[in-house]
């Protein structure tokens, strides 16, 4: 009988992080292989210019000018003739400006419903050790199993069928948002249901802290919410609930689709980094005022930008710059007025807002000692809503869940367009 001998390739001697350190470098794609090729990274131009794919009549940014229009009518406008975020949720989801009983027929549908089943209040009590972007995704998944039945291919693509989809989403991510952040924050303090005449803003609010908001406060949230609410449709996260929806995906796993993408360090999740960074400078500064410490702070700032200090933040300066904006972010801009309306009269808020304002007006500098060259740093929507939710006694960790929360309007009103999409499908170029 002839002897087999048994052959055991080398690589299976190596220990498993050895294979998966070893693999990643065999698989990525280097330098050479990227050159010469005629692709578009992340779906841009040279220039960093966007490649149209998708049409749209929801929202549109003018970056090189730094407006923003909702239906075709400016931010500026909108912000004046729009006092909630409901309002705002009508204007993208019907197309035009709501009149007053039009937006009572919308609001009482979105509050028409059950909110935090058990069936949803057990999957956020079992979500232990996820964070509340992962358990929100799970949720607004488990939402469909909750839907009247009509959830098959036919009614997943029906228009009309989409819009009361997408208005039952929108009321439902604030309450799923603030039972899990509960659960991990207080689980064994009784939970604040939110009262059925309360708005989007000030329900969220008395959820988080028990008690109902001031007016102001409640003025301010809305602000935050309604910029927030859209972005035109190339976003990341905008983008994705129009490529997964033109696979025929139904509009709850497309809408978890885009909280995953906006829960991403370079989408939404950097409204929480933006924060751990002005933390970090205030902590590294001195207390109080820090008029004539410009040049201290130009310089850790600077340090940020090079990796010497801070090196958590990536080398960033998490809330400055924008990659559509060649000038002011109009919702910064917006922003900061509310920010410096709720500092006043509060000795902490007021010197904290300041800091916030230095760290603005150096941005720019600091990136020029940094680098050498100019860059018209300016403060993203990220920079002062950050100051505001802060304001609010809100934690870092519900930024990005309550960025979801207000973007869930335009992604709803994307979904609208997009099931008359084509299957999205670009090339890709091999070059193995």
């Amino acid at each position: 009988m002839k002897r087999i001998i048994s052959y055991v390739p080398a690589i299976l001697t190596r220990s498993i992080s050895d294979i998966a350190n070893q693999s990643v470098l065999q698989t990525e794609l280097t330098p050479e292989e990227k050159a010469g090729t005629s692709y578009y990274p992340g779906g841009r131009t040279a220039d960093n210019k966007g490649l149209p794919v998708f049409l749209t009549k929801v929202g549109q940014v003018d970056g090189a000018r730094g407006h923003l229009y909702f239906r075709g009518i400016p931010i500026e406008r909108i912000v004046e003739t729009h006092d909630t975020f409901e309002a705002v949720t009508g204007l993208l989801l019907t197309g035009e400006p709501v009149d007053t009983q039009t937006l009572e027929t919308l609001t009482n549908h979105m509050k028409d419903q059950d909110f935090l089943s058990p069936r949803i209040r057990k999957a956020i009590e079992c979500a232990e050790g996820l964070d509340v972007m992962a358990t929100l995704g799970v949720c607004v998944t488990l939402l469909k199993a909750e839907d009247d039945g009509k959830t098959g291919l036919s009614s997943s693509f029906v228009p009309a069928e989409n819009f009361l989809k997408g208005l039952r989403l929108i009321a439902q991510l604030p309450y799923i948002i603030a039972y899990a952040h509960h659960q991990q924050d207080s689980p064994d303090v009784p939970f604040q249901m939110a009262s059925p005449d309360q708005s989007i803003a000030e329900g969220f609010l008395t959820m988080l802290r028990g008690t109902p908001p001031t007016k102001t406060e409640v003025d301010v949230l809305n602000m935050c919410l309604i910029l927030h609410a859209e972005h035109g449709g190339g976003n990341n996260s905008s983008a994705t609930t129009r490529v997964v929806s033109s696979a025929r995906t139904d509009i709850y796993q497309t809408m978890s689709a885009a909280i995953a993408s906006l829960s991403g360090p370079l989408h939404g999740g950097a409204s929480e980094a933006t924060r751990n960074m002005v933390e970090y400078l205030e902590s590294a500064m001195p207390d109080g005022s820090w008029e004539g410490k410009e040049d201290e702070l130009r310089g850790k700032m600077a340090n940020i930008i090079r990796g010497t200090e801070y090196p958590e933040g990536g080398k960033k300066l998490y809330g400055m710059g924008h990659a559509v904006y060649k000038v002011r972010d109009p919702r910064a801009a917006i922003l900061e007025g509310y920010a410096r309306q709720l500092a006043q009269g509060n000795e902490a808020l007021q010197t904290s807002f300041e800091h916030y304002e230095m760290i603005d007006k150096q941005a720019a500098s600091a990136f020029q000692e940094a680098k050498g060259k100019p860059n018209p740093m300016v403060a993203n929507v990220d920079f002062w809503s950050n100051f505001i939710y802060h304001s609010l006694g809100i934690p870092p960790t519900l930024y990005t869940p309550m960025f979801a929360m207000a973007r869930s309007a335009g992604w709803a009103s994307h979904r609208l367009e997009a099931v008359s999409d084509k299957l999205f499908r670009p090339a890709a170029l091999y070059v193995g």
